[in-house]
């Protein structure tokens, strides 16, 4: 499989501070921060449903005055460490705010983002457990969705309705159906199987290729 390093950001592209950056401004002691690196660690050792508020507190370690004052509740907890994890992918400038760059070229370095966040260490046995527990936990696929999933699809949604303004695309195509469409184009090949642990079949080159030929449609 090829590897692949972070893109620069495009020129012009103002980003917003990443949450965890907020946090830290919020929490100079790094409270927060040893709450969420506890309750991440026992998340993923123990599960969800298994982990309690009292246990976190243990191993943060700080009273229980102090978890709930920085997180009323396991949800919000959980949902704090996806915005944590998905920061330095959601949180920089993923996508230009013109359309003057080559389509190409900036879904290139679109796809080799995700790619290498998804090779982050938490960030995919964090999915196999929000898989895992979300039938009983729905908060759990909440917390994801909006912190995760619907920001991606909605920033390429967005990118790809201006291309199309700028006549980069047919105008006939549903910007929000090809968001879809080119992210399923990508994960099939490149996402499940980090998921399930199986070899990845494909150079991410030969799947963005033929997923960005498949949305310019020539």
């Amino acid at each position: 499989m090829n590897s692949a390093k972070p893109p620069p950001a495009h020129q012009g592209t103002t980003a917003s501070p990443a949450p965890d950056a907020k946090l830290a401004a919020r929490d100079p002691r790094g409270t927060g921060r040893r709450i969420r690196a506890a309750a991440r660690r026992l998340f993923l050792e123990r599960g969800y449903g298994n982990t309690s508020m009292d246990a976190i507190a243990a191993a943060a370690p700080v009273s229980k005055r102090t978890l709930y004052q920085h997180y009323p509740s396991k949800a919000e907890l959980f949902g704090a460490i996806i915005a944590e994890v998905w920061a330095h992918f959601i949180g920089g400038p993923v996508l230009p705010d013109t359309a003057e760059d080559d389509p190409r070229v900036v879904l290139r370095e679109f796809v080799a983002r995700m790619c290498v966040h998804w090779d982050q260490p938490d960030v995919i046995p964090i999915l196999r457990l929000i898989i895992a527990e979300a039938p009983r936990f729905p908060e759990l696929s909440e917390a994801f969705s909006r912190t995760g999933k619907e920001p991606t699809l909605r920033n390429l949604t967005a990118y790809l309705e201006m291309l199309r303004s700028a006549g980069k695309l047919p105008a006939g195509l549903d910007p929000s159906l090809a968001a879809a469409q080119f992210l399923g184009a990508i994960k099939e090949p490149l996402f499940w199987p980090r998921v399930l642990g199986n070899p990845i079949r494909f150079s991410i080159d030969a799947v963005t290729d033929r997923a960005i030929a498949d949305i310019l449609r020539h």
